[in-house]
């Protein structure tokens, strides 16, 4: 079996980054095409919400939906606040906290721990295995994945080799941090829901005039 890429982190780096900053320049397009005279300063400031706690969205409210002068229209706000984090019951595990936190851990160079975690099946037929764990292991040099007793042949038997006996793979996993500790998710999968997520975000978002 090849040995896992060590490039698995940097390509979840500029996953999270990219899809991040999708929300961001949407965010930055809408409110520099309304408000076109925008300091230098003002415009730095201008980054999509992810709140967790309820109490700090007034702040969001106050720079972005201001009614005397509003940066964001009535519509697109509305669509930004709906699918804001604390509006769930864990908000450390709503789609936009997780990848904004990520995101954040990336973009300060805090290197995203990726976890190989290899399994092995044996084909029907082998009766003699000794150790076979339930759940993949995390794939580390001399690892084990399956032990088996295999009875050895008669002397007159000749040379026996054995052929085509199982399999053994490994998938990349990253440790998600949530309010109780962490859940460990396949990359790909996790990398699908982001995606999935702000695709429809911004569909959302676009329909409202965004």
């Amino acid at each position: 079996m090849a040995p896992p890429t060590e490039e698995w982190g940097l390509v979840v780096g500029d996953i999270l980054t990219n899809l991040r900053h999708s929300l961001d320049h949407a965010l930055f397009g809408h409110i520099t095409a309304r408000h076109p005279n925008l300091t230098e300063r003002e415009r730095q400031k201008i980054q999509y919400p992810a709140v967790k706690e309820p109490t700090k969205w007034r702040e969001q409210e106050k720079r972005y939906a201001d009614p005397t002068d509003p940066w964001v229209a009535a519509p697109v706000w509305a669509v930004i606040e709906a699918n804001q984090p604390f509006h769930i019951p864990d908000p450390s595990l709503h789609q936009l906290y997780l990848l904004s936190k990520l995101a954040g851990q990336d973009k300060h160079r805090t290197l995203h721990v990726v976890v190989h975690r290899a399994a092995a099946t044996l084909h029907a037929g082998r009766t003699h295995i000794t150790e076979l764990p339930a759940t993949a292991q995390p794939l580390t040099d001399g690892a084990v994945l399956v032990r088996e007793r295999i009875l050895r042949p008669l002397p007159s038997a000749g040379p026996a080799v054995l052929k085509d006996r199982g399999e053994t793979a490994y998938i990349e996993h990253l440790d998600i941090p949530t309010a109780t500790g962490s859940v460990r998710r396949s990359v790909l999968e996790l990398m699908e829901d982001f995606t999935n997520a702000v695709g429809l975000h911004l569909d959302s978002l676009s329909s409202a005039g965004c």
